[in-house]
């Protein structure tokens, strides 16, 4: 097994790209039906407060867009949750403004509108009124309980543009209750998908449609509700821009349009030539890709930079497994997230104009670019996708200093921890859902300062989690209680920690839940320049107990040490993807939500900050000691003398216990940095020759172009015995892979460059290469 990525792709040159058999990737040019007539005159001149008149009235269309589908769905999800979006997308389904909510929901839109442009234009056809929904994988979206609904926008019989949502339906089929189908080898077992088809025009509804849509779920007319929200939410967004051509010419709506796009790629162009030539790539191992699976499946992602341009390819990747899989689509709606908020944070979620200065190439047939086959319902790459392009985007970025203020560790949701419950509810009726606290993990630490504990994740602006109350009300259940659980990754910045709960059944004795995730000894949550991983969910069951006893008694189990000593017939860990765990009112799940990663050598990390964490009980005193090498005192001062001695052993420890490589001949002096290209690493020169050295002591690694983890110090250790031996879980307790915490530090002084979850056998992944080219421009500097 090794983690070195080829240089091409091994994909069949015979692959046709039309969402049939393999996924659907349109050509620059689309194949329309002549029928279909297009508006596209634009104002040459748009004046700049015109422009921002129309911008924010387009901005408040998608945001009334999303209030009317929240006011009509009914569903916590999408009430509660939030987990929806909406956008606007030119003639060509060029995707130029989003709402705040979850973002690759619709950045798989361009991809959807443009099948249906290439697809349904001469049958059967695409006129106004007209109103299509489609949840297909293999074309776009993200799993088939992502619902999406868009309708075109015609001005007189031309189109114009199209208003486009995507919602989480709570259950649209498929042979686990919710759709997150953690058992499914293959596509078939999911819900089923429609595929751009025709749910509206301007007769109403199409009921043969609809009920073949609704025929699928467990609860039809919860779904039937869902599915009216949308509808109303896009015909309310469509008669809003019929409004503006009452007001404003046609042509000066379609230049906003058009400049919004025009600006964003101007920016994004901008950005990137401030930044380094070369290539970046990142190595994540999933476990788990269903129930009793004790193996390790490898997700690559490469981004190659050349001037103003990204080219992203997934070369490397596994063959897809389970059900933890996404399409082509996800995987390029994936990146379009990271980079909305990485490169283009301060335009208005303009995807559009990131993705025209990125190409996205894929695998088909791997986990984060499945084939028709392949299955996708628990979102797991898809999630890890995200986060592995925007901690690649953070390495290319972090040379450029304001830049480098983007620059942050994987947050929370990169492994989904997801608790899917179902059966009959405290009324009677049949039910399917998911709790709704998994957006309250943490914010991964950033470059200058922490994370945010229980702050969300990056690609979700506009989240929230309900109420206890609220989840309580709606459904079966009773919290035992929500609170911060300590989980964050360590590091000169740590990352933000994320929350623990449990609940109970109550009211009904029918009543099942699932985890979705992968086995916490595989966490996701990287760290970022030396920052120490975070873990992901925990899942503890308890069957039939003595709970209702206790609350007889008056007592509450309210902290995870008290919950696993509730008197029960059995009390254990839950596996990652168990199904079907009881939920009766003697029956209880914990699920533990994931903090984000740290950044940096948490030995570097300022004394006083540890102290505080200490403090405010956001860190054990033992960690301050041995994983930061803080001494703090009984009265809660930091003993400066012995905290560096502290550290200064660590270090020494480290590279004790670490291979060594030769070291080549040092400079007598420290030489300046030309540029640093890490927290730790910097572009230096030495007599007249560029290469790659320790920022912090000056020792030289390599030469400028070449990769700097061979000529780094390596420790292989584990994240359990390294870290934190109360919080991580060894992996042969969950997998059957030699798996190792391979830390690379400076043969020198000792610190931290990065940290790899990674098999034992696996060669180091080469995560910065510098173009040679680019290397020579600075060196002439």
């Amino acid at each position: 097994m090794t983690t070195e990525t080829p240089t091409a792709p091994k994909v069949d040159p015979e692959i046709v790209w039309d969402g049939k058999k393999y996924p659907y990737r349109p050509d620059d040019v689309l194949t329309i039906d002549d029928r279909l007539k297009f508006n596209s005159d634009s104002d040459e001149d748009l004046d700049p407060i015109t422009f921002e008149v129309l911008s924010s009235r387009m901005w408040n269309i998608n945001e009334e867009h999303a209030d009317t589908i929240q006011r009509v769905s009914g569903s916590p999800v999408v009430v509660e949750n939030y987990d929806f979006n909406t956008c606007i997308q030119t003639e060509k389904g060029e995707p130029f403004l989003f709402a705040p909510y979850i973002q690759y929901f619709t950045g798989a839109a361009e991809l959807i509108i443009k099948y249906t442009l290439e697809n349904r234009a001469g049958s059967p056809g695409i006129n106004p009124g007209d109103i299509f929904i489609s949840n297909d994988t293999l074309i776009a979206g993200s799993h088939q309980m992502d619902v999406c609904v868009y309708a075109p926008v015609f001005l007189g019989d031309e189109l114009f543009c199209w208003v486009f949502n995507s919602c989480h339906a709570r259950d649209v089929g498929g042979s686990e209750p919710g759709g997150f189908c953690i058992q499914a080898p293959d596509i078939y077992y999911e819900s089923p998908s429609l595929r751009a088809m025709k749910i509206a025009d301007t007769d109403g509804i199409r009921s043969d449609v609809e009920d073949t849509f609704l025929r699928f779920s467990r609860i039809p007319d919860t779904l039937a509700l869902e599915l009216r929200s949308q509808i109303a939410g896009v015909v309310r967004a469509r008669t809003r821009i019929e409004e503006l051509f009452e007001q404003y010419k046609p042509a000066t709506v379609k230049a906003s349009m058009h400049k919004l796009l025009d600006d964003t790629e101007a920016a994004v162009s901008e950005r990137l030539n401030r930044l380094p030539d070369g290539k970046w790539s990142d190595v994540i191992y999933l476990g788990g890709a269903g129930p009793g699976d004790r193996d390790v499946h490898k997700v690559v992602v490469n981004l190659r930079k050349e001037g103003d341009q990204l080219y992203f390819d997934n070369y490397g990747t596994d063959p897809q497994v389970g059900s933890i899989n996404c399409g082509y689509g996800q995987f390029r709606a994936a990146i379009g997230a990271a980079l909305a908020y990485m490169l283009a944070y301060d335009h208005r979620f303009c995807v559009g104009g990131v993705l025209r200065r990125t190409t996205i190439d894929a695998e088909i047939g791997t986990i984060v670019s499945a084939d028709r086959d392949g299955a996708v319902s628990t979102t797991l790459s898809q999630m890890l996708g995200i986060f592995m392009a925007g901690k690649l985007l953070s390495k290319m970025m972090y040379s450029d200093p304001e830049l480098r203020k983007s620059v942050m560790a994987t947050s929370s949701i990169s492994g989904i921890a997801l608790l899917a419950h179902s059966g009959i509810d405290q009324h009677g009726d049949v039910f399917a859902t998911l709790t709704l606290d998994h957006p309250a993990g943490g914010i991964g630490a950033f470059a200058f300062r922490d994370g945010i504990d229980q702050g969300g994740t990056t690609f979700w602006p506009k989240c929230e989690i309900p109420d206890v109350e609220s989840s309580e009300q709606y459904y079966p259940i009773l919290y035992l209680y929500r609170r911060t659980a300590l989980n964050a990754g360590h590091g000169k910045f740590r990352g933000g920690n994320g929350i623990t709960f449990a609940i109970t059944g109550h009211r009904t004795e029918q009543q099942v839940a699932s985890t979705v995730d992968s086995p916490s000894s595989t966490t996701t949550a990287s760290g970022l320049s030396g920052g120490h991983w975070a873990i992901t969910s925990k899942f503890w069951g308890v069957e039939d107990s003595k709970i209702r006893e206790q609350f007889a008694a008056g007592r509450l189990p309210g902290t995870p040490a008290e919950f696993r000593e509730i008197p029960a017939a059995k009390s254990h860990k839950l596996d990652a993807k168990a199904v079907a765990h009881p939920l009766g009112e003697n029956d209880a799940i914990e699920s533990a939500v994931y903090g984000g990663g740290g950044y940096g050598d948490p030995t570097e990390r300022e004394p006083r900050l540890v102290a505080e964490d200490v403090r405010l009980k956001m860190l054990r005193p033992d960690l301050a000691a041995s994983v930061y090498g803080v001494v703090v005192a009984d009265d809660g001062s930091v003993d400066e003398s012995s905290t560096d001695e502290l550290r200064a052993q660590l270090r020494k420890d480290r590279l004790s216990r670490a291979e060594v490589p030769a070291q080549p001949d040092q400079p007598a002096e420290k030489p300046e940095s030309i540029v640093d290209i890490a927290e730790r690493l910097m572009l230096t020169s030495v007599d007249g020759h560029s290469v790659i050295g320790c920022s912090g002591c000056g020792h030289v690694l390599c030469d400028a172009d070449q990769p700097y983890k061979l000529s780094a110090a390596r420790l292989d250790t584990s994240m359990k015995d390294e870290i934190d031996g109360e919080l991580f879980t060894r992996p042969e307790d969950e997998i059957d892979v030699d798996l190792v915490y391979r830390m690379f530090m400076c043969p020198s002084c000792g610190v931290l460059f990065e940290n790899e979850l990674t098999p034992r056998s696996s060669e180091p992944v080469q995560d910065i290469v510098l173009s040679s080219a680019w290397v020579s421009t600075q060196a002439g500097k």
